[in-house]
């Protein structure tokens, strides 16, 4: 038991200074001139160690990627609940102060979004996984026609916008970044709520 233990540290402390490794290449190189032996070298492991944990390249991304979205999910899934609360009381500065709290957190892995957000190979994957969510959250808001669904992807463009200036560009302060996510999102619930009117649900 004791040995499975100490593997299992082992292996976590390996895949974190992989991941640690990759991270510190790409604030420099873009993603597709990064080879693994960079990454090796970088982390001071042989290729062997690296191939034992992942297939390739994509594969230790798409887990760095998982694992960070992972993290926010219970802090997104209250902005939600708080997002009808808020728009129900009409209340912009409540629900500002939820996305705040969410944005602070994030700021704890600025350094991955400004490298995904600034190189267009790992945008690719982050937006099919974003896409992902937009399904989900469009049934969870029972968002019906084509209309409304459009809306909805052009306040989650906007958002995502507002991310960038924030995480990437540094042109706005989380303040501000909060409140206009904020005022996108409770702006245009109304137009789900009107069209979801007009087709009596």
């Amino acid at each position: 038991m004791e040995a499975t233990k100490k593997e299992d540290l082992r292996v976590i402390k390996t895949k974190k200074l992989i991941k640690t490794s990759f991270i510190e290449l790409a604030k420099n190189h873009e993603y597709q001139k990064i080879s693994i032996k960079d990454l090796c070298d970088s982390a001071m492991i042989n290729r062997n160690t690296f191939y034992l944990h992942y297939q390739n390249k994509d594969d230790l991304v798409r887990e760095i990627i998982d694992e960070t979205i992972d993290k926010y999910k219970n802090a997104f899934s209250t902005i939600v609940v708080n997002f009808f609360i808020s728009v129900n009381a009409k209340d912009l500065e409540s629900f500002a102060t939820q996305i705040k709290t969410l944005l602070i957190y994030l700021y704890d892995d600025s350094e991955l979004y400004k490298i995904i957000l600034s190189d267009d190979y790992l945008t690719g994957y982050f937006r099919s996984v974003e896409q992902l969510y937009e399904k989900k959250l469009i049934s969870y808001l029972n968002i019906k026609t084509s209309k409304a669904k459009l809306i909805f992807r052009y306040m989650m463009s906007g958002c995502a916008g507002v991310l960038r200036d924030l995480l990437v560009k540094n042109s706005l302060d989380i303040d501000t970044a909060s409140l206009v996510m904020a005022k996108l999102a409770l702006e245009n619930i109304y137009y789900f709520i009107e069209e979801n009117k007009n087709l009596g649900i």
